[in-house]
């Protein structure tokens, strides 16, 4: 179960396989991503979450994602993640990240990512907003 504290009062949190999820009004996606290993399975499911918001919305998804709680990504899930294909659904990604192992797996996923889309490591969830907000207006 993901701690709610993370999330907006009062709009719908939704649970799926791959963590929360939250619909925010300024309509970035906010994740908390489940905890443990973060496998190729989960990482499709996400996929077709963003490709289905993606279609709904006629543009591609804004989304933050609370990373702190993930102790591992699969390297087939973390390919997905970086490919083309995903980047077709997102127009950008703020990874929510603390000093320990969350730092390391996002630095990683930066140094290995050859996305199309703009991704970066912040520590507060109002910078990560704020810097999505730039890039919507952008």
């Amino acid at each position: 179960m993901t701690d709610r504290n993370a999330f907006l009062p009062d709009v719908e949190v939704v649970e799926a396989s791959f963590g929360a999820y939250q619909l925010r009004p300024d309509g970035i996606v906010h994740l908390v991503a489940g905890s443990g290993e973060h496998t190729l399975e989960l990482a499709r499911a996400q996929l077709e979450f963003l490709r289905e918001l993606h279609r709904q919305r006629g543009r591609r998804v804004l989304q933050v994602i609370d990373i702190r709680a993930v102790r591992r990504i699969s390297g087939d899930a973390r390919r997905l993640i970086n490919s083309e294909e995903n980047s077709a659904n997102v127009a950008g990604a703020a990874l929510l990240i603390d000093g320990g192992l969350s730092r390391v797996i996002g630095n990683f996923s930066l140094a290995l990512g050859r996305r199309s889309s703009p991704i970066r490591l912040f520590n507060a969830l109002p910078d990560a907003l704020a810097w999505l907000r730039g890039l919507e207006d952008g």
